[in-house]
Order: C-alpha cells, then sequence, then structure tokens
C-alpha cells in the first residue's frame, strides 16, 4: 500500500512538473518572437468560422493587413471573444489567416506602456512576466533579434 501511495505521488508529481514546463516554454517562444506577430487587437466581430480583428499595435513581427481573420487551427482554439474587446495575441499565420501560436491574453487598453493583462491580474505568472515584457518595451529589443535570426536563417551566408 505504502508503494502504492508513493507511486502515484510521484505520477502526480510528474504532471504537475511537464505542466509548468510547457507553459513557461510558451511564454518564452513568445517572447522571443516564436510567432508570425505578436499584435495588440481590438474584437471588431465575432461568427462561428473566424473573429475578425483589428490591429491596434504590432509589437513583435509582420502581419499584412490592418485587420485580420482569427481561426480555430488544428493546433489551437480561440478563446471565447466578444466585439470590443482588446487582447494581446501571438499569431501565426495559416493560409491567409491567423491562428493563436503562444498564447491570447485579455487586456484593459491598447497603450502598450499601460495595458494591464486581465489574467495577470487574477495571479496566472506567464501573464504577468509577459506583462511587465510589453509594458517595458523588451519586446522592441526583442523583435530586433528575432528579426536578424530569421534573416540569418534564410540566408545564412550574408
Amino acid at each position: 500500500m505504502k508503494r502504492l501511495v508513493i507511486i502515484s505521488a510521484l505520477f502526480i508529481l510528474a504532471v504537475i512538473l511537464s505542466t509548468s514546463v510547457f507553459a513557461g516554454e510558451a511564454y518564452q517562444m513568445l517572447m522571443s518572437g516564436g510567432q508570425s506577430a505578436l499584435v495588440i487587437g481590438i474584437v471588431e466581430s465575432v461568427n462561428e468560422e473566424f473573429s475578425s480583428i483589428k490591429v491596434e499595435k504590432v509589437l513583435m513581427g509582420s502581419i499584412s493587413s490592418d485587420v485580420f481573420k482569427l481561426t480555430d487551427t488544428e493546433y489551437s482554439k480561440v478563446p471565447p471573444l466578444k466585439p470590443g474587446e482588446i487582447w494581446v495575441l501571438s499569431l501565426n499565420e495559416h493560409n491567409g489567416n491567423y491562428g493563436i501560436a503562444e498564447g491570447a491574453y485579455q487586456a484593459d487598453n491598447t497603450d502598450y506602456k499601460t495595458l494591464n493583462l486581465l489574467s495577470a491580474k487574477e495571479g496566472d505568472i506567464p501573464a504577468k512576466i509577459i506583462q511587465e515584457f510589453i509594458n517595458s518595451g523588451v519586446f522592441i529589443e526583442a523583435d530586433k533579434k528575432a528579426k536578424e535570426q530569421q534573416k540569418f536563417l534564410e540566408n545564412p551566408s550574408s
């Protein structure tokens, strides 16, 4: 019986630790430019197929339009959105549309220097780290580094 309790405890600990590592990887990927774009956007409309998002500010990467379609992909689901809400979205492009890459965080305003991520207020540690990353402007330098790395990967001889 004692052995079963120890094995169960180790299994539960392994599950908890593996979940924590995964969450850390997502925000680290977001902060290192592991997406097509990191944007602050306002939800314009929502229907069953996609949500229309108006880009207020591109923080990292690039996006081809001021308004884009956010859709579910085989890798990620769009959180429940409502028109008028403000979101910080890590995006990857999929066939001209965009899906969530490394996370979606509802915010209280569109000014990167003062925005608060609602999940950070609720105690979500990765969201607090991302909020500080955005508020401090560190994303500007991180974006430059990510673009330099991408340029090198695309053309290593230059």
